[in-house]
């Protein structure tokens, strides 16, 4: 039985037994060192608590707080979902409660329908975990196709959004669907649109959004009884995150019994060479991992660097922070898998992630934080503001309050620049 305490220097933690952790809990000083193996093994075990945090480094910045709040379209039928759409000015799709899927002007204010989307929510679903079944719109790079799934869900659909057809029906599987969000993200490959979807609990595909062919066909091999098939996972897929060329993927799902696992591997390999890379390929690496914990905050920072939510190795003892992985460096490990290496961690960041110009942003629960990546300093906060989607060709943070869009702009590159003689400490 152990506590583990953070020291307050860095993301260095140290194990108490139960009497050094009572005696921190009265206010004592415990110093800590190195153990026999013996002493060791004794105070291993169960983890039954943690104290203290990840050191937060300060370096302010001058950062314009403004939130401008911009009122939505007036309409009976309540805005569900929304995402940001290529092209000059502030351009939104918004996915409304009847499944309306209209272009939205933000700036010039004018609107039109697209598209109408069919899927909704099992309303006798239970929630997992306290997560609902919900409606999750998802937009290509190009603006052209549009794909709504229900989250904790198993259905989804593909949409034109030049033509308002429908061009993919959706199939995720229904094997503990409700653990994870539908599995799904758009690229593009070779010029052309790539929708990645899951096609069951342990599969991932690849289709032309536009015609639904299939661009990853593959079969397993038979396996002798008892054994499963090689390629054939035991691994639930959940959010993918598509870097910003395009050049990797995250996936950050689970497996028995369980553990949260996030891997990476190279869309190129997969869509271009080999065809089981999502499953056993030479890219794919493991770039975090935690006993019970995913669903987890996952942004990339550019095409190589993806940020991911969290410290600690069990949902139960996590501290606020970020673990940053560069995608294209990994090693074998004894179990024959490979796992990322040169991971650099800071204490902070709390909530969901986003990215831009080289910064890191945290919508934690006082607000937005603002990161700089490369010595993980926080560099300002606007203050109550926790937005939940990002206008990348716009550069707008946003959320939806009412009947407004709370929106903010993401500061240039400049803003993260560190000031004379500061560094990583």
């Amino acid at each position: 039985m152990h506590t583990i305490r953070w020291t307050g220097a860095g993301t260095a933690a140290d194990r108490l037994c139960g009497a050094c952790a009572q005696l921190v809990a009265d206010g004592a000083a415990v110093a800590t060192g190195v153990v026999c193996e013996a002493c060791f093994d004794d105070a291993d075990g169960d983890c039954t608590g943690v104290v203290g945090a990840p050191e937060v480094r300060e370096r302010p910045v001058g950062l314009d707080r403004t939130v401008r709040a911009t009122a939505l379209p007036e309409d009976p039928v309540p805005v569900v979902d929304l995402a940001g759409l290529p092209g000059p000015g502030t351009v939104w799709l918004l996915l409304h409660e009847d499944g309306r899927l209209v272009r939205w002007d933000s700036e010039g204010g004018g609107r039109r329908e697209v598209a109408r989307a069919r899927v909704a929510p099992d309303a006798a679903a239970e929630p997992w975990a306290g997560h609902v079944q919900r409606r999750r719109l998802h937009t290509s790079p190009d603006g052209r196709f549009a794909a709504v799934v229900i989250d904790h869900g198993s259905t989804g659909e593909v949409l034109d959004l030049t033509t308002g057809a429908r061009t993919m029906t959706l199939d995720g599987g229904t094997y503990h669907a409700e653990t994870v969000p539908f599995a799904l993200a758009f690229t593009e490959y070779r010029g052309r649109p790539v929708v990645i979807h899951r096609t069951d609990w342990n599969r991932l595909d690849a289709s032309d959004p536009e015609t639904g062919r299939l661009l990853t066909a593959r079969e397993f091999e038979p396996a002798a009884p008892g054994e499963r098939p090689a390629h054939d996972l035991d691994f639930f897929h959940g959010a993918l995150h598509v870097s910003t060329e395009g050049e990797y993927i995250a996936d950050d799902g689970w497996f028995w019994s369980p553990e949260g696992v996030c891997t990476t591997w190279s869309l190129p390999a997969w869509l271009g060479s080999d065809v089981h890379e999502s499953e056993d390929g030479q890219s794919l690496a493991t770039a975090a991992q935690a006993s019970y914990h995913w669903n987890r905050p996952v942004v990339w920072l550019d095409d190589r660097r993806v940020a991911i939510g969290g410290l600690g190795d069990d949902d139960e003892r996590m501290a606020p922070g970020v673990r940053i992985v560069d995608a294209g460096r990994s090693e074998p490990t004894g179990s024959g898998s490979r796992s990322a290496v040169g991971a650099v961690e800071f204490g902070g960041p709390d909530g969901p992630l986003f990215a831009a110009d080289g910064l890191l942003f945290s919508a934690g629960p006082d607000g937005l934080d603002v990161w700089d990546p490369s010595d993980g300093a926080r560099l300002g906060r606007v203050p109550g503001f926790r937005p939940v989607h990002h206008h990348r060709p716009a550069g707008e943070l946003v959320r939806i309050d009412g009947g407004r869009l709370l929106r903010w702009r993401t500061p240039g590159p400049a803003a993260g620049r560190r000031r004379t003689g500061a560094g990583p400490r």
